[in-house]
């Protein structure tokens, strides 16, 4: 009796097999399809990034041992900078949406803000900071916007723009450096009862950090404008 009711079964699926092998092989046929352009658009995806890097690293190579030279001053770092602007361009026109293309912006924002350009600096990093593809960037990116926008005199977006990076990276180590830069704004303002509760709050919340001891000698020079 079991055995039949097995070969029932069995001739029950044959019969579902012939009477839709059809949408069978077609369902099969997509299933396998899209694993193919998933696989396939991975590879492609990985070969660009590997292409884009390698004309990164070149270009990095070269900003990296400019920067840390000890026998070029200061101007003739500029100078140096200069030469290799055009550099990271190509790698951000020839390899769109890639990791290289945000770190180019990145460093194309720093070489800007070096040089004193700071609606150009604010310009690449406000392109960097909206790249999904490396976390490091996209939070230096949005500290190097804001510190564009207080060199501009353009306090209130500063702060705003710190404020929202507080509450998005809460568990950053960057957020004591975010709490003292809105302090410094305040300070700027001569918002001094603002800037002494920012401050305050700095050494209670993050006395771990290195920015509360700032925070700690800003206080005691505060208290004589209150």
């Amino acid at each position: 009796e079991e055995i039949d009711i097995f070969l029932k079964i069995i001739r029950k699926i044959e019969f579902f097999f012939e009477k839709n092998s059809k949408w069978v092989l077609i369902s099969l046929g997509v299933i396998i399809i899209i694993l193919v352009g998933f696989f396939g658009t991975r590879y492609l995806v990985l070969k660009k990034e590997e292409k884009a890097a390698a004309d990164f690293g070149k270009v990095y190579l070269v900003y990296s041992n400019i920067q840390s030279s000890e026998d070029l001053s200061e101007k003739q770092k500029i100078e140096e900078l200069n030469k290799i602007i055009p550099d990271f361009e190509y790698v951000i026109e020839n390899h769109q949406n890639t990791k290289a293309a945000y770190e180019s912006e990145y460093f194309l924002g720093h070489i800007y803000f070096i040089k004193g350009d700071f609606e150009k600096s604010l310009e690449y990093f406000e392109k960097a900071s909206s790249g999904k593809k490396n976390f490091y960037i996209t939070i230096l990116s949005l500290v190097g916007k804001g510190t564009c926008l207080e060199e501009l005199g353009k306090y209130n977006e500063a702060i705003s723009l710190y404020e929202m990076m507080i509450k998005k990276y809460k568990d950053s180590y960057l957020v004591p450096y975010l709490e003292y830069s809105i302090a410094q704004i305040f300070e700027k303002q001569k918002k001094f009862e603002a800037a002494q509760e920012r401050y305050t709050k700095l050494i209670e919340k993050y006395g771990w950090s290195s920015w509360s001891q700032f925070a700690d000698k800003k206080l005691i020079l505060i208290k004589s404008f209150i």
